[in-house]
């Protein structure tokens, strides 16, 4: 290649190199005394190469201000591979000046290897007192807070290398009541996922008796049960709590009675009924164990009348019981129930529904059930076993379900009810009176703008009017829920996800 100088260029060598670093950065001084300052506003290094970051001009996001004797920098983006080379310098007022013969790096740290790099050195949160553990071989973050702190709104300040991203940012607020994955990506592109786990350190004074109905440990769902008076009071859980953590329990002796043998005794289990108010704020109760096969009613709560349930999660249960079963509830009756998911999985014999068992004049509203929902007989269903009277608003079912007859993805059996806005994608299978949304339809239900998946069901029989069933690749897609409110109350990612609640996001998304 023959190399043209421009016509403008000082050959004179007011510049001398200092030094050149392995990470590109050139160190120059100016010995110029004829001129008090200069101005670069671009470079170009001269080449053999045909490289484009060669011979042409890189100009700087800020101009270089040279005085008179001062000594400067510049970051170059790539090195030649002569082992001599020009750098041309240009001014504000378009003149060249030059660096001749530059002695070039050792081949070896002309392109230096990259770095691997991925290791979360620190991780805080702005203005809490916390007790961080991090676990790189594990690649786990556990973060203890004080009780005070809202954990639902927490700016973690995060420490890594300077040549690595992270994802979600640093000091970029989130909700840590569940486990937040972050990724850090390394400069090579190599990447490693931390499971972030916050949890909330409980104050000194609580005992195994909630106070101000505050739930801080299994003891306290257990004194709900109490008496008649207990059932109606006013309930909030404080923390994510866990039947496998001994953290959870006031006495973790209770965690062999409550994980083995027959497992949780649900809430109202006796003749009571819950009727009280219970405010989960978005926090999880995780891996609820109950083998209770020859009961009914069975579920966290037995049977509620009359109650208030919002914002509880129940994650990876395992809830087995005889007629009525639900993993929330088994018998649910004049019910207000709002963002409330269960997953995990669900037996029974009859009326057993991965979400209630047995539903009548409930109010359902922002729910989901990721659950294998298995029975034996009759009225099966993904979300609700059986369902007579009750309003259901923005709720969808997912998983499989598995039964006799009246098998449903979404209702097993279903009579006078208003149902809009919901959907199932369900994986169904059932000896007679099998449907992708419900399986038994009784008389005088309503369904309005509600759907199910007919290749993941299996099922593709006519339902009724306000149900239809639809490809996977269409209940993926928006415009098929145009109808929907895709802006304060569902989400979807087109071609990849189906629709999901803003307010109850189910992790992983629903795929």
């Amino acid at each position: 290649m023959e190399l043209d100088y421009p016509k403008s260029v000082k050959f004179s060598e007011p510049f001398i190199v200092v030094k050149l670093f392995p990470n590109y950065k050139l160190v120059f001084k100016n010995i110029n005394t004829s001129k008090e300052q200069i101005n670069i506003i671009a470079y170009k290094i001269i080449s053999q190469s045909d490289n484009p970051s060669f011979n042409q001009l890189i100009y700087l996001d800020q101009q270089i201000i040279v005085n008179s004797g001062s000594t400067n920098s510049i970051d170059l983006l790539k090195l030649p591979p002569e082992n001599k080379f020009n750098l041309l310098f240009l001014t504000d007022n378009l003149e060249y000046i030059t660096l001749p013969n530059i002695n070039n790096l050792p081949e070896t740290l002309r392109n230096p290897q990259q770095s691997n790099n991925n290791i979360i050195y620190s991780f805080d949160f702005l203005n809490i007192i916390n007790q961080t553990t991090i676990d790189s071989d594990l690649n786990t973050i556990n973060i203890l807070i004080d009780s005070d702190a809202n954990i639902m709104n927490l700016t973690p300040i995060i420490e890594i290398h300077n040549l690595a991203t992270i994802n979600p940012e640093s000091e970029i607020s989130q909700d840590f009541s569940n486990p937040i994955t972050y990724t850090v990506t390394a400069q090579d592109q190599s990447i490693r996922e931390y499971l972030v786990i916050v949890e909330i350190d409980v104050p000194d004074e609580i005992t195994d008796v909630p106070i101000n109905g505050e739930i801080w440990y299994l003891e306290h769902l257990d004194f709900i049960d109490t008496n008649s008076d207990t059932l109606l009071r006013s309930y909030t859980l404080m923390r994510n709590l866990d039947f496998l953590n001994d953290s959870s329990y006031y006495d973790p002796l209770n965690k062999t009675l409550w994980t083995t043998g027959e497992g949780w005794l649900p809430i109202a289990h006796s003749d009571g009924i819950f009727g009280g108010r219970f405010y989960g704020q978005n926090y999880t109760i995780k891996n609820l164990y109950i083998n209770r096969p020859s009961n009914g009613k069975i579920g966290l709560f037995s049977s509620g009348y009359l109650a208030q349930i919002n914002n509880l999660r129940i994650e990876d249960c395992n809830v087995t019981g005889g007629a009525n079963v639900g993993g929330l509830i088994g018998e649910s009756m004049y019910n207000i129930i709002e963002n409330t998911s269960v997953t995990g999985l669900v037996c029974g014999n009859y009326e057993v529904g991965g979400f209630i068992g047995l539903s009548a004049e409930d109010t359902i509203s922002n729910s989901y059930s990721n659950t294998t929902v298995s029975g034996d007989a009759y009225y099966i269903g993904g979300f609700i076993g059986f369902a007579m009277v009750v309003t259901g608003t923005n709720n969808y079912s997912f998983g499989s379900v598995t039964g006799d007859d009246g098998v449903g993805g979404f209702i097993g059996g279903a009579r006078d009810n208003i149902l809009e806005k919901n959907y199932s994608a369900v994986v169904v299978s059932g000896n007679k009176n099998q449907g992708g949304f419900f399986g038994s339809d009784g008389m005088n239900n309503t369904y309005l703008e509600c759907f199910w998946d007919v290749d993941r069901s299996g099922q593709n029989n006519y339902q009724a009017e306000g149900i239809i069933g639809l490809s996977t690749e269409l209940m993926k897609t928006a415009n098929t829920f145009n109808k929907w409110n895709l802006i304060d109350i569902w989400n979807i990612e087109e071609n990849i996800t189906y629709p999901y609640l803003i307010t109850n996001t189910q992790n992983p998304l629903p795929q």
